[in-house]
């Protein structure tokens, strides 16, 4: 499958196709999830996106390989690890399960940024 990148100007612009939403519901609207005790409740989603933006880098990848992004002051480093990220959802056989699917693409990009980092460090030393 050919991987394809769609940037966004804004965040807002980004989240509102991921959460299906308006634009407006951003103000005051709220999203079902689990608190850090793993009970259910609301979050704002102006939180939501307030925490996105902090990461300076973040999106998603849709069905037909697409990768949907926005950035802003991204470190390198975050850069490489959200793309990779996000290839992993393309790669190997995919998790059922949503968490178990996320945690496998976070470690393909752990994989990534290391590998990354031992390739520019043999680079770099070539005599």
């Amino acid at each position: 499958m050919e991987i394809t990148l769609k940037q966004y100007d804004t965040i807002e612009d980004l989240v509102c196709p991921f959460f299906q939403i308006k634009r407006r519901e951003i103000a005051f609207g709220t999203l079902p999830g689990c608190d850090t005790d793993g009970n259910r409740t609301e979050f704002p989603i102006r939180q939501i996106v307030d925490v996105i933006k902090k990461t300076g880098i973040w999106g998603y990848t849709d069905d037909i390989g697409c990768i949907h992004y926005w950035h802003d002051n991204a470190s390198f480093h975050s850069i490489l690890e959200f793309f990779a990220h996000e290839i992993a959802h393309h790669t190997g056989t995919p998790d059922e399960d949503t968490i178990a699917e996320e945690m496998r693409a976070d470690e393909y990009a752990k994989v990534a940024v290391t590998a990354y980092a031992f390739a520019v460090s043999l680079h770099e030393n070539r005599v």
